[in-house]
C-alpha cells in the first residue's frame, strides 16, 4: 500500500476528544471530481497522548492509530476481473486476482484444491480474501501440502465475487511436487 497526503479528502472536526463509553460522529467530505475509475483514499484516526505534567513519571504508552478506507465512485462502475498466471511449481501454486473494472471488488472466498486423479479434492484450502483496488492485482503464492502433492494432478481455484464466480484450473499430469 503506497499512501500519500492529499487534501482531496476532508474530515470534520480534525480534532475531538472522545471519552470512555462516549460516541462522535465525523463529517467526510471530498473536493475529487469523479473520475474514469474510483478513488481510494485512507483516514488515519489517530489518540493523541494526553498532556504531561510535572512530576509525572516516564511510562510506556500505547496508543492508537486505525485507518478507514474511504472510496469515491466513479462516473461509470463497471465491476470486471479474472484469475491469471495460475501455475505450479516445486510443489507451489502461483495466481494472481486481477481488477480489470473502475470499482474495488472484494471476494467473498478465494479456494485452491488440488485434484486427484479421479478428479475430486485431495486437498482444499480457504485463502485471505481483501479487495483489490481498480487496475490492481493481489498476488496468491501457495505452498501445497507436503505429504498430499504428490497425489495431484490438477489445481482449481475460485473467486467468488458478489456477482459472479472466478475459476482457473492448470493440469500437473506428473504430480505437484515436481521441478
Amino acid at each position: 500500500m503506497q499512501l500519500s497526503p492529499t487534501g482531496d479528502v476532508i474530515v470534520f472536526p480534525p480534532i475531538v476528544a472522545i471519552g470512555p463509553g462516549e460516541e462522535r460522529n465525523l463529517r467526510i467530505g471530498t473536493r475529487a471530481q469523479a473520475g474514469a475509475v474510483e478513488g481510494s483514499y485512507r483516514i488515519f484516526l489517530e489518540e493523541l497522548p494526553p498532556p504531561q505534567r510535572a512530576g509525572d513519571k516516564s511510562q510506556v504508552q500505547v496508543l492508537s492509530r486505525i485507518g478507514i478506507p474511504v472510496f469515491v465512485a466513479p462516473g461509470r462502475p463497471e465491476v470486471r476481473a479474472e484469475l491469471a498466471g495460475l501455475s505450479l511449481e516445486k510443489g507451489r501454486a502461483t495466481f494472481a486476482l486481477r481488477n480489470t473494472g473502475t470499482v474495488r471488488v472484494r471476494p467473498s472466498r478465494v479456494r485452491l484444491e488440488g485434484l486427484g486423479v479421479d478428479g475430486k479434492a485431495v486437498f482444499a484450502r480457504d485463502l485471505d480474501a481483501w479487495y483489490v483496488l481498480a487496475g490492481g492485482e493481489r498476488r496468491f503464492e501457495v505452498p501445497l501440502p507436503a505429504g498430499r502433492c504428490a497425489e495431484v494432478r490438477a489445481l482449481a481455484v475460485e473467486a467468488a465475487l458478489e456477482k459472479e464466480v472466478l475459476r482457473a484450473r492448470v493440469e500437473a499430469p506428473g504430480g505437484a511436487c515436481g521441478p
